[in-house]
């Protein structure tokens, strides 16, 4: 079965081996580690690229406690499928990529924006109006991009190193989560047109 396994230096190999003792506590601090810095990271890139000025520490600082929460979340969900679906045959790929995409980003998408929300102490309310205007096109851009990223985590990434591959990947998405999330309600359209300028959120 391939696996990149002959491709990874041995030091990290030893690395991931010394992660998976301790009843997986280290696994987890790790995972909720990097995903909390890349989650900042991605949010600095965000501003860098749309020419904000000044750094927003601040939503740098949101940003990096909403993936104190997202972290532990992934680092278990995987945990669940590879105790439900065991192995990596292409069927059992095929079924973890589905749920994942069924089960897991829909879940995301909605933790995102209400944390972020909740982040920025906004209402309920608030929270519910930009979750409707703003899932179906976060929803609609995961399934262009992660359903293939999510084939080689399943297929050739070991388990004690998918919550990290997945958080790698996630800085990425992360740029664009974080431009998703501050652009304001008239400039929906620049969401899916790149070619339109986006502007900052619009203070509610």
């Amino acid at each position: 079965m391939p696996s990149l396994r002959p491709f990874v230096p041995v030091k990290w190999q030893q690395l991931a081996a010394w992660l998976r003792k301790g009843d997986g506590n280290r696994l987890l601090i790790v995972n909720t580690g990097v995903c909390s810095g890349l989650y900042a990271l991605g949010d600095v890139c965000q501003q860098k690229l749309t020419g904000s000025g000044t750094n927003d520490w601040a939503r740098n600082l949101r940003m990096a406690t909403l993936g104190l929460l997202m972290g532990p979340v992934n680092h278990y969900w995987y945990v669940a499928l590879d105790f439900v679906m065991p192995g990596r045959a292409g069927k059992t790929v095929f079924k973890k990529v589905l749920a994942d995409q069924l089960v897991m980003a829909p879940v995301c998408c909605v933790l995102f924006y209400t944390g972020m929300c909740f982040l920025e102490r906004k209402t309920s309310r608030q929270a519910m109006g930009e979750l409707k205007v703003k899932f179906w096109p976060t929803y609609k851009m995961d399934c262009t991009v992660w359903p293939a990223a999510q084939v080689v985590n399943f297929y050739f990434v070991p388990p004690a190193w998918r919550v990290t591959y997945n958080s790698v990947m996630t800085f990425l998405w992360t740029v664009f989560l974080s431009y998703m999330k501050h652009v304001s309600k008239g400039s929906h359209s620049s969401m899916i047109h790149p070619c339109s300028s986006p502007s900052n959120e619009e203070a509610t």
